[in-house]
Parts: C-alpha cells; sequence; structure tokens
C-alpha cells in the first residue's frame, strides 16, 4: 500500500471494524487515535520479567478505558477475542458507540489542577514524616 498523507490515514478509520495492536511494539499513539475515531483495538499483552512498556501500551490504554476485555496474554487469545467481535455485530457496535466518550473522559481529559495540588501535598507529607523519623 505505501506511505499515505496524514488525511488519507485520518480518512482511512471509518473504514476499519476492528484495529489489531502490534506486538512486540504496541501501537501507542496510533492505538490512541484509533480508539478516539471510535475503531475498537485488539492488543497483547505478554506481562512477566521481560515485559518492556512497549510492549504493553495498549493494554494499559484499554484497561484505563474499560475495555481489558479487548486485551490478550496469548496469540491464541487475541485471535478469539479478535474472531469473537467480528462476528458479534452487535457487541461491536456497542462498543464503537462509546469509545469516543470513553476517551474523552480519561485520556483526553486533562488532569485537573486539585489533583497536582493533591499530589503535591502527599509528597510534603511523606517528606516531613521521613524528616520526623531521621
Amino acid at each position: 500500500m505505501g506511505p499515505s498523507s496524514r488525511n488519507e490515514h485520518t480518512r482511512s478509520y471509518p473504514e476499519m471494524d476492528i484495529m489489531l495492536d502490534c506486538w512486540p511494539f504496541s501501537g501507542g499513539i496510533t492505538t490512541i487515535e484509533a480508539l478516539c475515531m471510535g475503531v475498537p483495538v485488539i492488543t497483547l499483552c505478554k506481562p512477566g520479567p521481560e515485559s518492556v512498556t512497549a510492549w504493553n501500551q495498549g493494554a494499559g490504554i484499554l484497561k484505563l478505558i474499560g475495555l481489558e476485555e479487548l486485551v490478550a496474554t496469548t496469540e491464541d487469545e487475541f485471535v478469539r477475542i479478535a474472531k469473537d467481535l467480528a462476528e458479534d455485530v452487535e457487541r461491536l457496535r456497542r462498543i464503537r458507540s462509546t469509545l469516543r466518550e470513553r476517551m474523552l473522559v480519561t485520556i483526553c481529559n486533562p488532569v485537573p489542577k486539585s489533583f497536582c495540588a493533591d499530589m503535591e501535598s502527599a509528597y510534603r507529607k511523606m517528606w516531613q514524616r521521613l524528616l520526623d523519623q531521621t
């Protein structure tokens, strides 16, 4: 197929039913983009001592938006999840219809300033407790 322009790339999303995340290095921003465009992503996550973040980004994103059901831990499960979702048109429609909202309230939602202030306060308290112990 070859390289495509940004516009061509973006226009391709409505033509997709499901995106299969790549492995061992997950799509990262491509995964986020597909989900924002309403395309479900199925990913493979292989946890373990040799696991690296780049392998599991897709799993982290899907878990954050409440779609752990699209995370496989084996190649066979990856194929099964894709096949089952492709065959269940109603389930696919339901997932697609909620993706943008899920992304907007989680990943695309900026962190509130109060969260940052609360985190800073917690760090100060932990630091002070450490100082008090020494």
